[in-house]
């Protein structure tokens, strides 16, 4: 069954009618896919690729055990807790857009370490499988425009940088 609006009055108060009714829903959407604070810190990004590259090429699993540990104080302690926080946040275009390099460059750095922290027995074995050259170039692509866009002086690159 459709309705129609004749009268514009009639089609004005409709229309306030819906806008009214879904303001509510759009505001607590929106509220609750605000970004992370902390994927917009680009020098906690930067500790975590270093912890990653110590686990890979040193063997040192106490960074690693200690980045996974402040990623889950930021409420994403899983690589699957971290894809469905992302998930939800892509839900709503007006935070997505908000997205740039760097957010980009920090969930991708947090999920190599979630990934190595689950892969390495939650830090107590060897890491032996490391991101995969795509990743590695993804996340040195978005943390090199992150610093660029920041004016700040690049750093080494330890993930993809080779």
């Amino acid at each position: 069954m459709k309705l129609t609006c004749h009268s514009p009055l009639a089609r004005l108060a409709a229309s306030a009618l819906l806008w009214v009714s879904l303001a509510p829903a759009a505001h607590a959407q929106s509220a609750a896919a605000s970004l992370p604070p902390a994927w917009s810190d680009v020098d906690k990004t930067l500790a975590y690729e270093a912890a990653v590259d110590a686990a890979l090429r040193q063997g040192d699993l106490a960074p690693l055990r200690t980045a996974q540990q402040a990623i889950a104080a930021e409420g994403t302690p899983t690589n699957a807790r971290l894809m469905a926080r992302l998930n939800e946040l892509a839900q709503d275009k007006a935070t997505a857009f908000k997205m740039g390099p760097c957010h980009y460059a920090a969930v991708l750095v947090r999920g190599m370490v979630l990934q190595a922290y689950e892969a390495s027995g939650g830090g107590q074995r060897k890491v032996v499988d490391g991101p995969t050259d795509e990743q590695a170039a993804q996340y040195a692509e978005h943390i090199g425009r992150c610093e660029r866009l920041g004016r700040r002086t690049p750093s080494t690159r330890l993930i993809g940088g080779e």
